[in-house]
């Protein structure tokens, strides 16, 4: 059976979040606001979000202490302070940290008594509205309801059991005009990652692969100026596009192989998340057995063949080096990532796993 379903009201617009504010205002009187500690200071999206909300009439608290690949200790500093205030909704402002971090405290804030370990636990727990105003055209967690934590017990990136759409995403390009060169380029390849992850797997469909193949246009409207770091304001739009489409597509499909190895390197390696994922994309689509759609993707980013899409990944964030011991454990842990491998769409082995490894990075 294909199914279809996305909650998520998008609203794409210079000036948004005062276009949106009446809405706001709806959600309830006092609102939390997650954010990081500089970005959404420096691009104005705080400053919009907290004028908007002062003129509707709503309250807010802000908590600015969300970092990247935020762990669960982050949440458990957020509950300290906030656990007895009155929250009706919580704002995300920032790129798949905030958002995430927000998403989290939403069930936490819905559910007072429970501790942060609780969410990778319990999938029927409610949450607060959430509202994504993001400012990274990479993760795509405004339209998605996934939150991924740090677990240092597990030694990997997790992904809550909860599901957590927003209510609304409020896209404004104008916080997306000064993200720095490596940023751009790592959250770039990130939505590109979910596109072709999403296009892939075991549970994508008519549906999906529609809006899949809408947001690799996208994507593909943007990799000319991105390969020559022109970063026009027409450039960003088409990335924010494919960022915020390729969220739909994971929210129905999930992702696969490339995610999952690429967590060992982001731990391990402190390599950003987009960066760690898009450089086993080329060895996923060598191994692919659906080759129409493997043509597919490459006839839509205008590259002949495998070889030049991986040159070209590599061009935008570069390369990572690891041992071959290193390589082996990780292809053992991801083979017992049942998760991960449950939706790749026919079975592949450990070998199989070590070889896509060996083959996207520099192994000595």
């Amino acid at each position: 059976m294909e199914q279809f379903y996305m909650p998520t009201k998008i609203c794409f617009q210079d000036n948004v979040v005062e276009e949106m504010k009446q809405e706001l205002a709806k959600l309830g009187s006092s609102a939390l606001v997650v954010t990081g500690q500089q970005s959404a200071f420096l691009n104005g999206s705080y400053m919009d979000v907290k004028n908007a909300l002062e003129s509707a009439g709503v309250h807010h608290y802000i908590f600015s202490e969300v970092e990247e690949n935020p762990s669960i200790q982050i949440l458990e500093r957020a509950m300290a302070l906030f656990h007895t205030y009155p929250v009706d909704f919580v704002i995300g402002v920032g790129g798949g940290s905030a958002i995430d971090t927000a998403k989290a405290l939403a069930v936490l804030l819905k559910n007072r008594q429970m501790k942060p370990e609780d969410l990778f636990l319990n999938p029927d727990l409610e949450a607060l509205p959430v509202v994504a105003v993001p400012t990274t055209a990479g993760t795509g967690s405004e339209t998605t309801p996934y939150a991924v934590f740090t677990d240092d017990s597990q030694r990997t990136k997790m992904n809550f059991k909860c599901r957590v759409f927003p209510k609304m995403a409020l896209v404004d390009v104008r916080y997306f005009m000064d993200i720095p060169v490596h940023i751009t380029n790592s959250t770039a390849v990130d939505s590109l990652s979910h596109i072709i992850e999403g296009y892939l797997v075991k549970k994508a469909n008519s549906y999906s692969d529609a809006i899949a193949e809408q947001a690799l246009n996208h994507w593909a409207l943007a990799s000319g100026d991105l390969l020559l770091r022109n970063y026009t304001k027409e450039m960003r739009t088409h990335l924010i596009h494919a960022s915020t489409w390729a969220g739909v597509v994971i929210s129905q499909t999930g992702t696969s192989l490339p995610h999952g190895l690429g967590y060992h390197l982001t731990y391990y390696h402190n390599i950003s998340h987009g960066k760690a994922t898009a450089l086993f994309l080329g060895e996923l689509l060598n191994h692919h057995q659906d080759r129409k759609k493997v043509d597919k993707i490459l006839s839509s980013l205008g590259v002949a063949s495998v070889q030049e899409f991986k040159n070209r990944i590599v061009q935008l964030v570069g390369q990572v080096e690891i041992s071959y011991q290193e390589a082996a454990d990780y292809a053992q842990n991801m083979y017992r990532n049942k998760g991960k491998l449950a939706n790749h769409p026919y079975e592949v082995t450990e070998e199989e796993l070590l070889d896509m490894i060996l083959k996207s990075l520099i192994v000595y």
